[in-house]
């Protein structure tokens, strides 16, 4: 029977409206900056180095100390220093950290394919 129960109240609407409200809200809480940079991670297909290990969805309140992020004083990321990866996408979110003033990405290697905004 409780399982049985167990089984109704996760496949009810309240259930998935609750589950997917709770999920916004996390994301809420996790600066815009770092849900970009995160976005940028996920599209390496090659990190030979693990120098983007530490980037992770548990550090994000610490991202002006992740490896080759540099940050303003307003804690806003203002530099991306990356090298050696190979492999994936130019993650377009690099265009939504609206203080980025660098962005050097050096024997990186991405296909030459720019999206349109």
């Amino acid at each position: 029977m409780g399982l049985v129960f167990l089984l109704c109240f996760l496949f009810h609407p309240f259930a998935l409206f609750f589950t997917t409200h709770h999920a916004n809200a996390l994301n809420a809480s996790i600066p815009n900056d770092a849900l970009s940079l995160l976005s940028f991670k996920q599209l390496v297909s090659s990190d030979p180095s693990n120098l983007l290990e530490g980037w992770t969805n548990r550090s994000t309140l610490s991202l002006c100390r992740w490896h080759g992020v540099t940050c303003g004083g307003d804690g806003r990321v203002t530099a991306l220093h990356v090298t050696g990866l190979q492999g994936g996408e130019l993650a377009p979110s690099v265009g939504d950290m609206s203080e980025l003033r660098v962005l050097s990405i050096p024997e990186t290697c991405f296909p030459a394919r720019f999206r349109r905004a």
